[in-house]
């Protein structure tokens, strides 16, 4: 089969705003038969950013913002992105330029940034 992820985030009160290019993106997951995802347990991550630009990080006490990315949880891992289609047990996870989990509709780690322009990397 084949499907479409596309991820949606907002960032509020901030200090930077996010590049056009960046703002609306698709992340393209490609494909993975039932028995791959059970024997690995997992897909080939799919790297994706998002870049900031014009940052004043004067006001900024700690000099770090956070992203919180929302959408419909997984009914089997509820702090992750719920699939579409005739799939179970199974669900999309974000996950930090360290390779942690993000979690559905929470704040992730604080990220320094710094005047100007920043990227993000999940």
């Amino acid at each position: 089969g084949q499907g479409t992820v596309t991820f949606k985030g907002s960032v509020i009160d901030s200090p930077c705003s996010i590049t056009s290019e960046t703002a609306n993106q698709t992340v393209d997951m490609g494909q993975i038969s039932n028995s791959a995802l059970k024997k690995a347990g997992k897909s080939t991550p799919r790297p994706f950013s998002i870049k900031l630009e014009n940052c004043d990080v004067s006001s900024l006490t700690n000099k770090t913002v956070t992203a919180t990315f929302t959408g419909t949880a997984s009914k089997a891992q509820p702090t992750n992105l719920a699939l579409v289609g005739q799939v179970s047990g199974a669900a999309l996870v974000i996950t930090n330029g360290d390779g942690a989990s993000v979690s559905l509709g929470s704040p992730t780690q604080p990220t320094s940034v710094h005047n100007g322009n920043n990227t993000l990397s999940y």
